[in-house]
């Protein structure tokens, strides 16, 4: 039951992300689903879901398998600051584009898969990744959607 909540969660979010008109005033809207899987003996996967629309930051991570956690979800208002240092932050990382990057290797070992859009006033960007840690490499794609990951972790701890 939990999962169809989730679900319905969201799927309202992203109607909200993609009929949004007022995208805050620094223009933009964005959402991103990604998961952390690893395969092996001790095998788990983190999910993560972020959205930003208008100044609503909505991050959600969820845990299955060895060391599993319990479901975080966090929801805050951001500032116009926030939302500015957000966006450079894209900007300086090259994500306004659409790009996808895939390797379909099936070894024991990590994955990252990742969808995501983000929407300014000059267009709507999608990016997906997709595949095992291993044959990336340093590919600066995977590098970059990673390192805006890893920002929106840090950031849901001070929400």
């Amino acid at each position: 039951m939990d999962k169809i909540k989730h679900l319905i969660i969201y799927t309202f979010l992203l109607v909200i992300l993609a009929v949004s008109t007022d995208l805050s005033a620094q223009g933009f809207g964005l959402m991103m689903s990604a998961s952390e899987i690893e395969r092996s003996k001790d095998s788990h996967t983190a999910e993560y879901s972020v959205v930003i629309d208008v100044n609503t930051f909505f991050f959600s991570k969820e845990t299955s398998g060895y060391g599993a956690e319990d479901p975080e979800k966090k929801y805050c208002q951001f500032s116009e600051t926030d939302l500015t240092s957000i966006y450079n932050l894209i900007k300086e990382l090259g994500l306004l584009k659409s790009d996808t990057t895939t390797n379909d290797k099936n070894v024991v070992g990590t994955y990252f898969t990742c969808n995501l859009t983000i929407v300014d006033e000059n267009g709507r960007y999608e990016i997906m990744v997709n595949g095992a840690d291993d044959h990336f490499g340093n590919e600066e794609l995977v590098t970059n959607v990673k390192r805006l990951l890893s920002e929106f972790k840090s950031r849901a701890l001070d929400c």
